[in-house]
């Protein structure tokens, strides 16, 4: 079960709690099942008395430097408030030339739209915790499944359609409070033409 290939870990918005430990260390273990050798970035837990690993332009340089380095995915475990913080200090140049696939969601929103309208390049919306949580063993077969294209459960979500019977294209959107963090700014996408996806997990 195990690629020729790596992946990192990282956190570009909220840093992780020193309590959350031993759940990373099992995702680490999960994804090396995966993917081999697993990077995990240097500023992933919150320093005292602030919500972040570290300055913005700190966290945008490993960020770039991930994509640079040739890993075949990087997955973001963070979530919160502060991942926009980071846009204007990313290298789009080094991302665009990457093959590397970003993975992030909820706050994450602001990166992976960022680098689609900077770039054209798609990110993936998907926290990678998932796969060391409650239901982590179906989560790390599906991801595990897509990453060796045997098939896209990882994305199957129940829909019921209110008008056509179906549709198709380029989906922009994420988490919706997040998504709207990037109006007026040069990082929001243009929606013309795409499919637009909106969620949200709590209603405030």
């Amino acid at each position: 079960m195990v690629l020729n290939t790596d992946c990192a870990i990282v956190c570009c918005s909220n840093g992780m709690k020193l309590s959350e430990q031993e759940k990373i260390i099992k995702l680490k273990k999960r994804l090396e099942d995966m993917f081999g050798r697993v990077i995990t970035d240097n500023y992933i837990y919150s320093r005292e008395n602030t919500v972040s690993s570290a300055s913005a332009e700190v966290r945008a340089a490993r960020l770039t430097s991930l994509f640079d380095s040739g890993v075949a995915y990087i997955f973001d475990i963070s979530g919160g408030d502060i991942s926009n913080e980071i846009l204007p200090f990313l290298d789009y140049d080094t991302i665009k030339n990457s093959e590397s696939v970003f993975c992030g969601y909820s706050d994450l929103t602001t990166v992976i739209n960022a680098i689609y309208s900077k770039t054209g390049r798609a990110s993936i919306l998907f926290q990678a915790r998932n796969i060391a949580g409650s239901c982590g063993d179906i989560q790390q077969k599906r991801l595990f499944d897509y990453v060796h294209r045997k098939n896209n459960e990882l994305f199957d979500i129940k829909y019921q359609m209110l008008n056509g019977d179906g549709m198709s294209g380029i989906v922009v959107g994420g988490n919706i409070r997040c998504f709207l963090k990037l109006a007026g700014t040069e990082y929001f996408p243009n929606l013309c033409g795409k499919i637009l996806l909106l969620e949200a997990f709590g209603g405030d």
